[in-house]
């Protein structure tokens, strides 16, 4: 279900770069160790993170075989971390997939 505010369908999220760049301008209230941060895309200690949940996006794109499914709702190709594994083959591949994230992120990638 796509939820609809004040009449804008959000754009779909394909790419990491697609990601960063939705988290922009939001004028999010961050704080880190007690200072206002006022664009958390481009904090240092931050962006690591961002970056991570970037790479469950473009792995996606790069390796669609591992890290996207078939939808038994919609019947469309949907990001791995968004299908509900229905086979002893969809947790195999779910692991494959976090597996390699690990190896390319080294760091927590859960969406």
């Amino acid at each position: 279900m796509m939820v609809v505010q004040d009449g804008v369908v959000p754009a779909r999220i394909e790419t990491g770069a697609q990601y960063i760049e939705s988290l922009r301008g939001r004028e999010l209230t961050v704080y880190l160790f007690g200072e206002r941060v006022a664009e958390p895309v481009d904090h240092p200690m931050i962006r690591p993170s961002i970056n991570a949940i970037a790479e469950t996006y473009d792995l996606a794109v790069r390796e669609p075989e591992l890290a996207t499914a078939i939808s038994p709702l919609t019947g469309e190709r949907v990001n791995r971390f968004l299908h509900v594994a229905n086979s002893a083959q969809d947790l195999v591949l779910q692991n494959k997939m976090q597996r390699r994230l690990g190896q390319l992120t080294g760091t927590c990638f859960q969406r």
